[in-house]
């Protein structure tokens, strides 16, 4: 009796069911219209936001005929090697058609002549490494690379960006500490001046950017010239024109990373600070011990969208350079596109390829990316 009056009654309960076989109730399933609505506009964005770039990704990788019957999905393998010997490879085609020609291939007549080393150098849809015979998706990429010269916009677009990305991050902490943690006379003012500079579309300020580089360039040029540096200014780019001054000055500053940052670094306790000041430490070690460290995802925020503007770049490279090998790789892309016998097979190739590092750079930013817009306030 001790025992039962010990049991809890829910217990008691339960195993009543249980013996008498009645299986406990569940909730009344309820659906929420509002819930699977915005789920299903959701998925359907996602969706027309995917699509354009699987397709771009499936046509890079198809074969030229492919592109002209309007395939979705290519049939041809994403790699194949063939090997051959210097006999082989140097025998005409109308004696011997080699195993990387397909049946789906169309060779002229003035094509049989062609030795298959010929051949293979002549088309775009193989690629020859010594006595090796490439075929396949990859074979456009390759192809794209060479043909539009990615490799020199490519190291442009590297040096560039890196520039950029370092000086805009370094000056948007700085200033944004200024604004947010440092008393001075009309920060309030200049701050709402410095904020409207966001309404003014960058198309405008091309004009004025430009002319004030010229006018800096035919200085630096006098100057120069005047300690006989010319040359070694033009061989290391230290010019405004043509050069890495003029790539990346205009851009080492940025309303929008000032912006964010400042808000950002308000939330920090002033607690911290006062403990700073008792072991000593001023504005700079604080800012770069303590402040830096725990705003991490915001800076990678700036970082990452300083990267895509800088990468991204077209219009203003054009303006400052005369010279294409001082162009970058959205130049190159713009070139490849202009050129009218160019196939959208390669087309697309040289889109994946200028679209490549900026997925690897959001792949290992994302979390702090998410972060960073997550927790970063806009209180004043």
């Amino acid at each position: 009796m001790a025992e039962i009056a010990q049991t809890p009654v829910s217990d008691v309960s339960k195993q009543s069911r249980a013996r008498v076989g009645i299986a406990p109730q569940r909730p009344p399933l309820r659906l929420d219209i509002f819930r699977i609505f915005a789920y299903l506009i959701m998925t359907a964005g996602a969706f027309v936001s995917v699509l354009p770039f699987l397709w771009m990704l499936s046509v890079s990788l198809m074969s030229l005929g492919e592109t002209q019957a309007g395939q979705l999905v290519t049939n041809q393998a994403f790699l194949e090697v063939f090997s051959y010997s210097d006999e082989e490879l140097d025998t005409p085609l109308s004696e011997q058609i080699p195993s990387f020609v397909k049946e789906t291939d169309s060779i002229g007549t003035d094509e049989m002549e062609l030795t298959a080393r010929e051949y293979a150098d002549d088309r775009d849809a193989y690629w020859r490494i010594g006595n090796t015979v490439l075929r396949g998706g990859v074979v456009n990429y390759i192809t794209a690379w060479d043909r539009a010269n990615f490799g020199r916009y490519f190291f442009n677009s590297v040096i560039m960006t890196l520039l950029t990305v370092l000086g805009q991050t370094l000056f948007s902490i700085l200033a944004a500490y200024a604004f947010a943690r440092m008393e001075f006379p009309g920060r309030e003012v200049l701050f709402g001046m410095f904020l409207m500079t966001l309404f003014i579309p960058a198309t405008i300020l091309l004009i004025p950017n430009y002319l004030t580089v010229v006018g800096l360039n035919e200085a630096f040029n006098n100057f120069y010239a005047s300690v006989g540096l010319t040359d070694l200014a033009k061989t290391l780019g230290l010019r405004w024109i043509d050069g890495w001054f003029g790539l990346t000055i205009p851009f080492l500053a940025s309303t929008f990373g000032i912006f964010l940052l400042r808000q950002f670094f308000r939330q920090i306790p002033g607690e911290l600070y006062d403990a700073a000041r008792i072991d000593g430490a001023g504005h700079t070690r604080f800012l770069f011990q303590v402040v830096v460290p725990i705003s991490r995802a915001a800076i990678v925020t700036i970082v990452l969208f300083t990267f895509l503007g800088a990468w991204n770049a077209l219009d203003w490279p054009i303006l400052v350079t005369q010279a294409a090998e001082w162009r970058p790789i959205s130049y190159g892309l713009y070139a490849f596109q202009q050129d009218v016998n160019v196939e959208l097979n390669l087309m697309m190739a040289g889109a994946v390829i200028s679209l490549v590092p900026v997925l690897i750079v959001y792949f290992f930013t994302q979390k702090q990316f998410t972060e960073g817009i997550a927790t970063t306030g806009l209180k004043g």
